[in-house]
């Protein structure tokens, strides 16, 4: 699981906007500061997700992703952005970002949903992440919400205004997420999630380039495709079970055909690479439970929910058979 460093790099240089210190927060985050010069570097999951965690304390703003999303520009997004700048319409630039959110992130998850009249864009953080740094996993949700209604803007030249905001987490400063937001806010929801009316996502975007389009489409589709061939197939399919399925393991063939695969060839790939189903399931859960393990907030009846296990005592036995499988 990773970050681009283009997004890391954001987050700081806002923060000491408001009134993070540099150097510190570079120290506390175990990144050198010249590496965030490298937009295309792909950041670990921890550092990833402790980068909210380091701002919130130096800065002392609860609210400072939805403060931050007010003031990013689509170069946060690196290609993704510039595609989206050139998109025909706000849902194609919707799309556009959902499909090649993989490439800057695989640590969070964006779908886009239509409902009668209406579309809605579904935030959603590894559930990894919600539980291992809950209040980061929510600054995540709310600089995405803010800064996507910031890129909208920017995109069609006008304030685009949400029918309806919905967060998983309870109510705090009701006033300013309305203002932020511009709209009434549902705290406490099953999602989160910004909808939207079909004249809002009919509308053009102002600098749209049918040239440009292409040339970002096929370059972020080229690096999407590398990035597949480089990880192999095992990875490549461990990260779509972590971020499609919040690290379930499902059973294989519904795992095969979310990759357009057969259950014999999703096989026969794994055996190339000297693996089976089954061994790069417990790899998964194994690997996601001693990451858990360190935050020692985290029940074992919660892990076992997470993980998929019927029970608690299911879970212990799986996990003894991990840690002295010697294969």
């Amino acid at each position: 699981m990773h970050a681009q460093m283009s997004i890391i790099r954001d987050i700081v240089y806002a923060s000491v906007s408001h009134g993070a210190n540099f150097s510190k927060f570079c120290a506390d985050l175990g990144i050198a500061p010249e590496d965030l010069n490298n937009s295309e570097k792909l950041v670990d999951f921890e550092p990833a997700a402790r980068v909210w965690d380091i701002a919130l304390e130096q800065t002392g703003d609860p609210l400072l992703g939805l403060h931050i999303g007010e003031e990013i520009s689509p170069g946060i997004l690196g290609m993704t952005g510039y595609l989206m700048q050139n998109c025909r319409s706000l849902r194609e630039a919707m799309l556009a970002f959902c499909k090649f959110n993989n490439v800057f992130s695989t640590i969070f998850e964006y779908r886009v949903h239509d409902e009668k009249n209406l579309t809605r864009i579904h935030f959603q953080p590894h559930e990894f992440w919600i539980k291992k740094y809950p209040e980061s996993a929510r600054q995540s949700v709310e600089i995405s919400m803010s800064g996507l209604l910031r890129l909208f803007r920017l995109l069609v030249d006008k304030k685009v205004v949400p029918a309806k905001a919905e967060l998983v987490y309870p109510k705090r400063s009701i006033e300013e997420y309305e203002r932020i937001l511009s709209c009434q806010i549902k705290f406490s929801s099953d999602k989160n999630a910004l909808t939207f009316d079909e004249n809002t996502v009919k509308l053009s975007v102002s600098r749209h380039d049918v040239s440009l389009f292409s040339f970002f489409n096929a370059a972020l589709q080229q690096k999407l495709d590398e990035q597949t061939k480089l990880k192999g197939f095992a990875e490549t399919l461990k990260t779509q079970i972590l971020t499609k399925f919040k690290g379930q393991v499902p059973p294989i063939e519904i795992a095969a055909s979310t990759l357009g695969l057969t259950t014999r060839s999703l096989q026969r790939k794994l055996k190339e690479e000297n693996l089976n189903y089954r061994e790069l399931g417990n790899h998964i859960k194994k690997e996601l439970t001693g990451s858990i393990l360190k935050n020692g907030n985290v029940k074992v009846k919660d892990i076992a929910v997470l993980l998929g296990y019927s029970d608690s005592s299911a879970f212990r036995k799986a996990f003894k058979k991990w840690n002295f499988d010697t294969r």
